[in-house]
């Protein structure tokens, strides 16, 4: 969004930003982020999404990030009644990659990789 020219605000729950962005690419970013203007804050609950934009929490504050776009990527949550399905259609299942756990791709193509080995 940012490369569109579009203005960004990032948000995230935790106090660390990109914590789950490799070490070797997350400065960087971060840094890149911030001299294209994207506005970060860290530490940031959900409230809802609006019309109007993002309501946040901060520090027990409620304030509207107006914004006519929002996009997500919250963490991903395993899909259990998912795998429960396939359990009785299959004579194998293997749960990997985010339906086990969530993570990052290079783990679920690793234990992709390990099961299909293992089969």
């Amino acid at each position: 969004m940012v490369k569109r020219g579009r203005k960004v605000t990032i948000v995230e729950e935790s106090e660390n930003l990109g914590a789950k962005i490799l070490d070797a690419h997350r400065p960087k970013l971060l840094a890149w982020l911030t001299r294209k203007g994207a506005v970060m804050l860290a530490g940031v609950k959900y409230d809802e999404i609006t019309k109007q934009g993002l309501v946040i929490r901060k520090n027990g504050r409620r304030q509207l990030i107006e914004a006519d776009t929002v996009l997500t990527a919250l963490p991903p949550k395993p899909n259990q009644e998912f795998l429960e399905e396939l359990k009785n259609k299959a004579v194998e299942v293997y749960q990997i990659g985010d339906s086990k756990e969530p993570g990052l791709i290079v783990d679920a193509v690793g234990g992709g990789s390990r099961i299909g080995r293992a089969v």
